[in-house]
């Protein structure tokens, strides 16, 4: 109905009523008009907050806008997203506290091992084993699909983390896994298990940050393209390590060495480890072509030199060095005895805390190294590192495990 209508109608209506009869329906009227507008508002407030995020509201407009809408300064937009792609027991919980132990950071540890605890995604619609050369094709209905988690991934880097509040972090409020950026969360949830009002310090502490980064081991390289194409502000590092100190990990590792108890488990997880690690090489090359300032290969070999390759690392995600980043790499390179080498003449060895990066050579038998050579040859080749052809020359320690240079290093 026109508006003209409805006036022609009211004045008809209320030329029959007496003046105070009229008066009182006009001031309803008004008071229903103002309470239909207070509701609103209220009901626009909360669509723009809950069903979209501001976060991911202002990523569409100009950068002055952004500024007008949430009174931003510069420093807004100088934020760097970052994802940590590895594999398990490749020194990716070094790489965390590397990256994600600092105040100025919201770090999420692990958050796709809720989709599988021995599954990883592959491609665009495999779920696959960890240890095992197995894998499924997913439906786009299925919640372990792809999609869904890259959909949780974008939204952990805008902070819309309200869906995922029953499953928030493998940590489990380990003290040793625990990063800065969740210490209210895990208070809250320890001493009110309130997951509402827990969950807006989580949200809080992740808005706050200057930098919101992830480790994940469950995704191959190609699965973050979009993650790439959808979120500008996004870095991503993949860290790679020699298969055999990976294979050396896993069986010093309890809850995996279970897992292998036989020479041809053993040989399948050889399989696995390599199958990916050749496939991510690949996927690397060519996005860091695409993205050269914004995808990067790691070598995990390359931390030797600890403080100036760190820095180097910060350069590329646009992160300061600070002193509380200092006293945790000193944390790091503390001396670990429980992983010192056997004593051996003419041998010197620096065992840093989380990192070790050639002891599988004095913790793991030739035979078992052998099989992880037969499948890895050529990601060995890629990774400029020795393949031994003899158990004299895999124990002879001044055979270097790099030939020349690691083709990765930071630089």
């Amino acid at each position: 109905m026109k508006s003209k209508d409805f006036h022609g109608i009211f004045f008809k209506y209320c030329a029959k009523m007496d003046n105070f009869a009229c008066f009182k329906t006009i001031m309803i009227l008004c008071t229903c008009w103002i309470l239909l507008a207070i509701i609103s508002i209220a009901l626009t407030g909360k669509f723009i907050n809950e069903v979209l995020p501001i976060d991911r509201y202002i990523g569409s407009v100009s950068t002055n806008s952004k500024e007008i809408i949430l009174g931003l300064n510069s420093t807004g937009t100088e934020r760097t997203d970052v994802l940590a792609v590895a594999y398990m027991r490749t020194g990716s919980t070094f790489l965390g506290k590397v990256l994600g132990w600092r105040n100025d950071v919201f770090f999420w540890f692990e958050p796709l091992r809720k989709y599988g605890a021995w599954q990883y995604l592959r491609q665009n619609d495999l779920l696959c084993h960890i240890l095992r050369p197995n894998c499924e094709i997913l439906s786009e209905n299925s919640i372990r699909h792809p999609k869904k988690a890259q959909r949780f991934l974008l939204d952990m880097f805008d902070c819309h983390l309200q869906p995922y509040d029953n499953m928030p972090t493998d940590i489990n409020f380990n003290p040793k896994l625990l990063p800065p950026s969740w210490t209210e969360y895990a208070k809250c949830k320890k001493s009110m298990n309130a997951s509402f009002t827990c969950n807006k310090l989580l949200v809080n502490s992740c808005k706050t940050a200057k930098h919101r980064i992830a480790k994940v081991l469950r995704t191959d390289l190609e699965g973050t393209i979009p993650l790439l194409k959808n979120n500008p502000r996004l870095k991503i590092v993949h860290l790679l390590r020699d298969p055999r100190a990976i294979m050396n990990s896993h069986l010093r590792t309890w809850w995996v060495r279970k897992e292998l108890k036989t020479y041809t488990q053993i040989e399948a997880d050889s399989i696995v480890i390599c199958s990916r690690m050749r496939s991510d090489i690949l996927a690397g090359k060519s996005l860091m072509k695409l993205y050269p300032d914004r995808v990067r290969l790691l070598q995990y070999e390359d931390f030797n030199n600890l403080d100036e390759n760190v820095q180097k690392l910060y350069k590329f995600l646009n992160m300061e060095f600070t002193s509380q980043q200092d006293n945790i790499l000193r944390s790091l390179k503390k001396d670990s005895p429980r992983d010192k080498p056997t004593s051996k003449k003419n041998v010197t060895y620096i065992a840093y805390d989380g990192f070790h990066p050639f002891d599988f050579r004095q913790k793991m038998g030739w035979n078992i190294s052998a099989i992880v050579q037969k499948y890895c040859g050529d990601v060995l080749r890629d990774l400029g590192l020795r393949q031994f052809k003899t158990e004299a020359e895999y124990l002879n320690l001044s055979q270097n495990v790099v030939i020349d240079k690691l083709p990765f290093q930071l630089t």
